[in-house]
């Protein structure tokens, strides 16, 4: 048995050995043929990879100098770029900016072509659509003055196609006896109007611009007189409400259902059609 170890490790030392040699064999003859090549191809390669730059080169992939490369410089180049012209030879072109136009192009963008002739500026085809009617404004805490005239924020509006008593006018319908038909009649509107807000409308399109734009300011209207407005409380027309009930008879240029709500009143006796109220005797 002893003799049967010492061989077998006998074996397997040789085997290492050989497996040794074989390595280093196939490593030498790897490197050798490179190291019998001709420096002359060798050393130049090395060099050109040690001076390559570590970033990208620059927009031109055709320069030399950008890949660590030599240009080439040809005789005539050289001498046609240190070629100066006399200045004798020269002649001076005068040229005057145009400042209608700027250029607003660069380097990096096609540039327009060049201006023949004066800019113009041609009709457009589109037709731009008409301004939009004003709209109604809405306003706060109003003031009845009398049956016909409003203090709406320090904007005075008259109720538009309708006449009625103002202040102080008395009425006599047919009867020796006068009466105070203008309290009754703004008192009749106040209690219509309470503390609600209004909207308003003013017939001339020029001062109901006027009157929204004060508005959307948050300022007061700067009016000559009072404007002829149509105006409403809630869901009622206040004109309409008012001839209804007698208060007010309609104007001549107003609409035919205001004569109609006028007759009616008369009919039924409201308002200033009324009897006159009982006297003292």
């Amino acid at each position: 048995m002893a003799s049967y170890s010492r061989a077998r490790r006998r074996s397997q030392t040789l085997s290492r050995v050989l497996y040794a040699a074989v390595v280093i064999g196939a490593a030498a003859a790897s490197v050798v043929p490179l190291l019998l090549l001709d420096d002359g191809w060798v050393g130049p390669v090395s060099e050109r990879m040690k001076t390559l730059p570590l970033g990208a080169p620059n927009d031109d992939p055709q320069n030399a100098a950008d890949w660590g490369g030599k240009t080439t410089v040809r005789p005539a180049e050289v001498a046609d770029a240190n070629a100066v012209e006399p200045a004798d030879e020269l002649e001076p072109i005068e040229t005057e900016p145009d400042v209608s136009v700027r250029d607003v192009s660069s380097n990096r963008i096609t540039r327009s072509p060049e201006r023949v002739a004066p800019l113009q500026r041609l009709p457009s085809a589109v037709e731009l659509p008409p301004p939009l009617p004003p709209k109604p404004v809405r306003y706060y805490l109003v003031v009845v003055e009398d049956a016909l005239t409003l203090d709406a924020q320090g904007t005075p509006l008259k109720i538009a196609q309708v006449d009625g008593p103002s202040t102080f006018d008395t009425c006599q319908e047919g009867s020796p006896v006068q009466w105070s038909c203008d309290i009754r009649a703004r008192t009749a509107l106040r209690k219509l109007v309470g503390a609600r807000a209004i909207e308003c409308l003013a017939l001339d399109e020029k001062v109901a611009r006027t009157l929204e734009a004060a508005s959307e300011a948050n300022e007061t209207a700067k009016l000559d007189e009072p404007a002829d407005v149509t105006c409403t409380v809630g869901a009622t027309d206040i004109a309409s409400w008012l001839v209804s009930q007698g208060w007010a008879k309609p104007a001549e240029d107003a609409p035919d259902r205001l004569k109609v709500l006028s007759w009616i009143a008369q009919g039924q006796k409201r308002g200033l059609w009324q009897p006159p109220p009982p006297t003292t005797q």
